[in-house]
């Protein structure tokens, strides 16, 4: 074993200073070793605009007092309706005439599945 793999015990290297994340910032992630790293793996659709994102903080958290939670099942409320009609504004009402909310991806696809049977 080289004297990194001694380091980091397991081959995943879990929990080891070198891997363990504590911040990040923009593209940037800092680990527990000290070191900042440039964060190549930032594909998820929530850190496309980077991490730490102050615009997206401030409206996250105004929504968050605003509409704390407020449920889709049998009603609506005005923040999902004005997300349909942007989406439908940005694909096109003249394909498109509703949009499906869901509540997670395995509830998206059996909404999906059920939606191509009809």
């Amino acid at each position: 074993m080289s004297p990194l793999e001694e380091r980091l015990g397991r081959p995943s290297g879990f929990g080891a200073p070198e891997r363990t994340a504590t911040h990040a910032r923009g593209p940037r992630i800092l680990f527990a070793d000290g070191q900042w790293r440039l964060c190549a793996t930032s594909g998820l659709w929530n850190a496309n605009m980077g991490c730490g994102n102050q615009r997206i903080a401030e409206a996250v958290g105004k929504v968050l007092i605003d509409h704390s939670y407020l449920s889709l099942f049998r009603s609506a409320h005005a923040p999902a309706i004005n997300a349909a009609q942007a989406l439908l504004g940005v694909c096109g009402e003249d394909h498109y005439d509703q949009v499906l909310f869901t509540t997670s991806g395995g509830s998206a696809n059996d909404a999906a599945m059920k939606t191509a049977r009809q």
